[in-house]
């Protein structure tokens, strides 16, 4: 598995899943997280980074450690 899919598959499992009694994702920096609508038909996810409030481009979420992938976000 590439470096780029098993940190795509680590944010999305581990941010779109709801802990046992929670009604909001776990707090981590990356989330997935929807496009807006950009146009019709057009849709999918992406990861964004809380801390820099932008959708990453894939170079850069291939370039995140598998700490970073899994960090906290911290107000």
């Amino acid at each position: 598995m590439s470096k780029l899919k098993r940190n795509l598959k680590i944010i999305y499992e581990e941010t779109t899943a709801f802990a046992e009694g929670e009604t909001i994702p776990m707090h981590r920096r990356y989330l997935a997280r929807a496009f807006p609508d950009r146009a019709p038909g057009s849709g999918g996810w992406g990861v964004w980074d809380q801390s820099l409030k932008r959708f990453l481009r894939d170079a850069e979420v291939r370039a995140l450690t598998e700490e970073q992938v899994r960090s906290n976000w911290v107000n």
